[in-house]
């Protein structure tokens, strides 16, 4: 991890973990003392999930200084307020809470991880407030949760451009590799219905509990399935890196195609030499350059991360809370006065109609928060300590 980014990381994790105070009746769509208007990110800065919610952290810190360079929401300046899920559900849904009660956040953004999003929609709903999901799996914004929105290219985004590079490369034989999780349930029902839409056939179906970290027995029946590709969603970069190396040690050289938890500078410097065999599903953007004078969204993001933190972007979680942070900008930007009422708040988001976002082009109806985000998704490899579409 570079200097810049250790130092923003060890600062979030500080301000994460004051203990969550005793929740006073303020309401929800309370403003700030300064009258800023305040995201609230739920986020694992530790636990298993450490690596991923530090990229959801980098992204949201990169995000704030976008929106203040372009009106902020509404002409309120942005602030961020963050709080540690640590991995666990339990512990987002008192971050939940404490971002909205004690932070006065307006909008929650979290949790990267679909248990956890799930379980933190109650709090949401009951406090109404606007959550964008930063998890694969569409639960928290499925039909009947009003208050959930999708904010993070989810399983229809990330799984359709891997079967459509394999049925272009004629990879016909396909294996899955999944957690046996809410999230890996619903990877396998994706993948099984793609499978058939493309023609492709899935000779190896293997899931894994959520604690265990030995993927032999798994990798020793897709071997014996002789795939042409393997699909490894996992939810964690452990269980992916693992994964990928155990593929590698038992001889299975097939292209290893891994989901957007795993497109991340932790996972490419663990895989070893299973990063040759491995293809990245990630958002085109990434392979864009930043611009001496940007003029999109895409471009801007790209400067200011690249000024922040001395580096390019380095992956689609980083981009989950800028997307989400661009929409609420685009729903509140004719709000005025109404902008304290979270009713008028929702009304407008589910309005939000083609706002350019970094995974790609967002819009949201009474109907409808899970919108797909189509080509802004796609495959690449990295190579040369760069990103290359494939």
């Amino acid at each position: 991890m570079q200097p810049a980014m250790k130092i923003l990381v060890a600062a979030l994790v500080a301000l994460a973990a004051i203990p969550a105070m005793t929740m006073a009746p303020t309401p929800a769509n309370a403003a700030g003392k300064s009258g800023d208007f305040v995201f609230g990110l739920i986020t694992p800065l530790t636990g298993a999930a450490s690596e991923n919610g530090q990229s959801y952290a980098r992204g949201a810190a990169a995000g704030v200084v976008l929106l203040n360079q372009t009106h902020g929401v509404d002409g309120h300046k942005v602030r961020l307020a963050v709080c540690d899920s640590q991995s666990l559900e339990q512990q987002a849904v008192i971050c939940a809470k404490r971002l909205v009660y004690q932070d006065h956040a307006r909008v929650l953004i979290g949790t990267g991880s679909t248990p956890q999003t799930i379980a933190v929609v109650p709090a949401a709903t009951a406090a109404q407030v606007p959550l964008f999901a930063m998890c694969g799996g569409g639960g928290p914004y499925a039909a009947g949760k009003p208050w959930g929105f999708k904010g993070l290219a989810g399983n229809p985004d990330q799984i359709p451009p891997a079967f459509l590079l394999a049925k272009r490369r004629g990879w016909t034989r396909v294996a899955i590799i999944h957690d046996t999780g809410a999230y890996g349930r619903d990877v396998q029902k994706t993948m099984q219905r793609l499978a058939a839409a493309n023609g492709l056939t899935i000779v190896a179906d293997e899931g894994y509990g959520e604690t265990q970290t030995d993927m032999t027995p798994q990798v020793l029946h897709i071997r014996a399935a002789k795939p042409d590709v393997v699909m490894n969603y996992a939810p964690t970069v452990p269980a992916g890196v693992s994964i990928g190396r155990k593929l590698v040690q038992l001889g299975v050289t097939v292209p290893d195609i891994v989901g957007i938890n795993l497109q991340n500078d932790q996972f490419v410097h663990l895989a070893g030499s299973a990063l040759t065999h491995t293809i990245f599903v990630g958002p085109r953007a990434l392979l864009e350059h930043s611009s001496a004078a940007p003029t999109t969204n895409v471009q801007r993001l790209l400067a200011i991360y690249l000024h922040m933190y001395k580096r390019p972007m380095p992956d689609i979680l980083t981009a989950g809370p800028v997307d989400s942070m661009l929409v609420v900008q685009a729903a509140a930007a004719h709000l005025g006065a109404s902008l304290s009422n979270p009713q008028a708040l929702r009304a407008a988001l589910d309005k939000v109609s083609d706002v350019p976002g970094i995974q790609g082009t967002w819009t949201f109806t009474a109907t409808n928060h899970g919108p797909l985000l189509g080509a802004g998704i796609t495959t690449m490899v990295y190579r040369d300590g760069a990103w290359h579409g494939v």
